[in-house]
């Protein structure tokens, strides 16, 4: 299966990802920066962002990548963002790379690509990370692009959508439940225990033994 954005103005561009149909995906929006949003899973959910950031310089993009991380983290404990954010993080003196990685530190994210995505040997293409596992990973050439295929793999549990609702016990009681209990009580062979019990019992064995009678002859009257 696939999501598509296709890039709001100008020839081209726009994102995609493919994904198989066994995962419950779901398509978000976000009116921001070029970014794909999908949610994976139901139950403490995976999300995904696909980012892609033009390489004019935008000093919008900082602020507003770091609102997104503002409002995104605390409502998800598993966070994967991958792209092309068109930063050279591996030129510390180039523009805005000081702000990405203090980001990248400051959400406790986890950069994995290391050595270089583009064709004039920069790293350009990140993957990001947090409370999602990321081995194996691999850098290679994709032969239709200046930018290189970045693999690696993970492990993605596919979680129960359909919440079963507890089963609860219950017990049948009419009018004549408590006459049959009250019968029941006064005939039980351990009913004179509790009146005459040895002094030595204390408060919560006294109780214990009553719960103990009490829910026995409930058992055999009003089964649940």
């Amino acid at each position: 299966l696939l999501f598509c954005t296709p890039r709001p103005s100008g020839r081209g561009g726009g994102l995609a990802i493919v994904f198989k149909n066994q995962f419950n995906c779901r398509l978000l929006y976000l009116d921001q920066f070029e970014m794909q949003l999908i949610k994976v899973g139901t139950v403490n959910p995976l999300l995904i962002a696909l980012v892609y950031r033009q390489p004019k310089i935008n000093r919008d993009f900082i602020p507003e990548f770091a609102d997104f991380l503002s409002n995104t983290m605390p409502n998800f404990d598993h966070i994967l963002i991958l792209g092309n954010l068109n930063i050279h993080v591996c030129c510390p003196s180039k523009p805005l790379v000081s702000e990405i990685m203090h980001l990248i530190e400051s959400f406790n994210l986890t950069q994995f690509t290391t050595g270089p995505t583009h064709k004039l040997g920069h790293t350009l293409d990140l993957v990001l990370s947090c409370g999602f596992p990321i081995c194996n990973m691999e850098v290679i050439d994709a032969c239709l692009s200046d930018h290189s295929a970045i693999l690696f793999d993970s492990l993605l549990s596919l979680l129960a959508t359909n919440s079963h609702i507890p089963v609860r016990c219950s017990r049948y009681l009419n009018s004549s439940t408590a006459h049959k209990f009250s019968q029941a009580l006064i005939a039980a062979p351990n009913a004179c225990t509790i009146e005459a019990s040895p002094p030595h019992l204390s408060t919560e064995e006294l109780t214990s033994l009553f719960y103990t009678i009490c829910s026995s002859i409930l058992d055999s009257i009003a089964p649940p």
